[in-house]
């Protein structure tokens, strides 16, 4: 029924199948880390964001690359500077090119699929087409101290855009024409990290990169709601709302994925990782890793199911029924949403960045085929064409 799309530190876009968990296709999109992906709302695109400062478009069907919007990367028509690191050194005025100057961090799709919204690591958050490219529009993003736009995502009725940067701030935004609405100053301890509009757009869910907290805002004025804190002390590093809006999930450094009750801020469950805490029988040792952290061995016998490493995205299935999660141990786990109980675990291989879960496009189409089949050999297929396919889908699995 769902698709999962997920994007690799080796710059590659997967396919997955959501009830098998087969590969549709692999595709090596981009020549650096590809850390967030998004699919447009009837599953048919996937859109892309990579540190080699370009966002492309892709067919969901085939993997087909439709569209790439290079960055100040200094190639082809670019003719700004690059320093040793092969990094922009600077815009250079006339030049022609209108991407981001440097790597871009996070991509969203609005609800109406549109449109496509980007941050990036030069502190630019830009506006698009999703079907030519073309740059709509550029929010003036507040320089006190912000290097970086981390988190971007539209509001369900497309009306605003909420982004969180590297300066501990939260701007929404008019989506129309660019103009800031309200700031929340003092959001989190460092850099937001990931942004979630609640399902009726009046709630804004957020989570920090350094305090590690999950909180929740009124979107239209920016008032706290309620903070969120993870009684084993993992600190969150995204998070998402459930298609109904009562519970929010977010995955953490730690590895652990957890739901939180949205109208009591009580904790609904959680997804227990490898951290050799909480009933993990794995041993833990200190400074044996490149950089001398903590690693941890893990044990076969071990009771806990969940991820062995950092869990970067988590998505729910658009019914709310199934809880997806990635993570750097190469793994996209399938959760019960209700009752916390592993489904089954999607191996990709590589570490896992980004996640999005969707409509099954082929599928539906293949159930639109096989309908106006059906209803020419009774003459009626003229009635149906134009139907939405996943109308006709639902109709079809209703029978």
């Amino acid at each position: 029924m769902w698709t999962v799309a997920v994007t690799t530190l080796d710059g590659r876009l997967h396919l997955l199948d959501g009830e098998t968990g087969s590969e549709r296709f692999s595709v090596l999109g981009h020549s650096k880390v590809c850390g967030s992906v998004a699919m447009s709302p009837d599953g048919s695109l996937l859109a892309t964001a990579s540190e080699d400062s370009s966002w492309k478009m892709f067919d969901a069907s085939s993997g087909r690359e439709l569209l790439a919007v290079a960055g100040h990367d200094g190639q082809g028509a670019c003719i700004c500077p690059m320093d040793e690191e092969g990094q922009r050194a600077e815009v250079i005025a006339s030049c022609t090119r209108n991407g981001h100057a440097r790597g871009v961090i996070d991509v969203a799709f609005s609800p109406c699929g549109q449109r496509i919204a980007t941050a990036g690591g030069e502190n630019e958050v830009m506006i698009w087409s999703a079907f030519t490219g073309e740059e709509e529009l550029r929010l003036d993003m507040p320089w006190f101290k912000c290097t970086s736009a981390i988190s971007v995502t539209f509001s369900p009725d497309a009306s605003r855009i909420a982004t969180g940067s590297d300066d501990e701030r939260i701007c929404v935004w008019n989506a129309r024409n660019g103009e800031l609405i309200h700031t929340i100053l003092h959001a989190h301890v460092g850099s937001v990290e990931s942004l979630c509009f609640s399902p009726d757009g009046l709630s804004l869910a957020s989570v920090g990169g350094d305090d590690g907290c999950g909180k929740i805002w009124d979107a239209a004025s920016g008032a706290p709601l309620r903070e969120l804190e993870d009684k084993r002390g993992d600190d969150s590093a995204c998070v998402k709302f459930a298609p109904d809006g009562r519970f929010l999930a977010a995955g953490s450094t730690a590895g652990s994925v957890t739901l939180w009750d949205v109208a009591t801020g009580e904790e609904a469950l959680c997804l227990s990782a490898h951290t050799g805490r909480h009933g993990c029988i794995c041993t833990l040792h200190f400074g044996e890793d490149e950089e001398g952290d903590m690693t941890v061995v893990h044990d076969a016998a071990c009771p806990h199911v969940g991820h062995r490493d950092p869990a970067w995205s988590v998505c729910f299935a658009p019914d709310g029924d199934a809880l997806f999660s990635s993570s750097d141990d190469g793994t996209v786990k399938c959760w019960d949403a209700a009752t916390g109980a592993l489904r089954r675990t999607l191996v990709v291989g590589a570490q896992v960045k980004g996640i999005t879960v969707g409509r099954d496009w082929v599928r539906d189409q293949q159930c639109v085929a096989f309908a106006m089949g059906q209803l020419e050999r009774l003459g009626a297929g003229s009635r149906v064409r134009g139907l939405d396919p996943g109308v006709v889908r639902m109709v079809l699995e209703a029978l």
